[in-house]
């Protein structure tokens, strides 16, 4: 999401203040997909890098990997965002 933190700065900088809260938006979606319904942000960030194909691994404990519902939930909140592929979580 590097890509679109960096945009969303040249937007500030630029004065499109109307670019820069759409990208906002979108990573606000994002933070509450990954941390959403109980997760915590280093269980289910990993968890969205495994989903998306890149190397996430898992949390070390006492922290436990994703399970059921919670994947599922993680894969359809990706693909709205479309961020379900590689390319497109860069």
């Amino acid at each position: 999401w590097g890509r679109e933190c960096a945009e969303m700065h040249h937007a500030v900088v630029a004065g499109d203040m109307e670019r820069a809260k759409e990208i906002q938006a979108r990573g606000r979606a994002l933070n509450n997909l990954i941390c959403g319904n109980g997760r915590s942000l280093y269980a289910g960030l990993k968890a969205a890098m495994n989903i998306v194909g890149l190397p996430g691994g898992y949390p070390r404990k006492p922290l436990r990997a994703l399970g059921e519902p919670h994947l599922t939930e993680l894969k359809a909140g990706l693909e709205a965002l479309d961020l379900a592929t590689p390319a497109a979580a860069e």
